[in-house]
């Protein structure tokens, strides 16, 4: 399993890819076209701004904005992961 970093400030936000270096939060995103797009920038924004300020959502209310599946597991204070599948982390 590798980590690549999305964005860091007082979190850092990483993503985990495959052997090959592909990230599949960041591949789908990216893949994403018409009216999606916009949405797309919308949690890419969110990952590189908000989340690295403020931490990934602390609840499971909050976790809505990683869309229907997906959720935030709490973790400690100083890491979480969060996303489908734990397919993002954040850590102090």
């Amino acid at each position: 399993m590798k980590l690549v970093r999305i964005a860091r400030s007082q979190w850092e936000v990483l993503a985990v890819c495959n052997q090959r270096g592909e990230c599949q939060v960041l591949s789908f995103l990216e893949e994403l076209n018409g009216p999606e797009s916009v949405a797309a920038e919308s949690m890419l924004a969110i990952l590189t701004g908000i989340v690295p300020r403020s931490g990934p959502p602390r609840e499971s209310r909050s976790a809505s904005l990683w869309g229907t599946g997906c959720t935030s597991s709490g973790g400690s204070r100083r890491a979480r992961s969060f996303g489908c599948s734990g397919s993002m982390a954040a850590r102090r």
